[in-house]
């Protein structure tokens, strides 16, 4: 995954996420513990989150897709 598609993902996803959710950017940025005018700046595509944060948006909009983690053998088994 490059940077660019990080950047890019970064500018849909958080607005995405908090229309989806029906939550105003204030919600999203108090849930997130950031500010607003943090969050603003990743919808505008001024700023990218940090890729931990990337992952936390990733998870947040879609946790049924990280319940199944594999192990150390290459075996996928779903967290519960």
């Amino acid at each position: 995954m490059s940077a660019g598609y990080l950047f890019f993902e970064a500018v849909d996803i958080a607005a995405a996420i908090h229309n989806r959710r029906q939550m105003s950017q204030t919600q999203f940025a108090r849930l997130l513990a950031l500010s607003v005018r943090a969050l603003q700046s990743w919808e505008r595509g001024v700023r990218s989150p940090s890729k931990p944060t990337m992952r936390l948006l990733q998870i947040f909009d879609q946790p049924e897709a990280f319940r199944a983690v594999p192990e150390p053998d290459g075996v996928l088994r779903e967290r519960v």
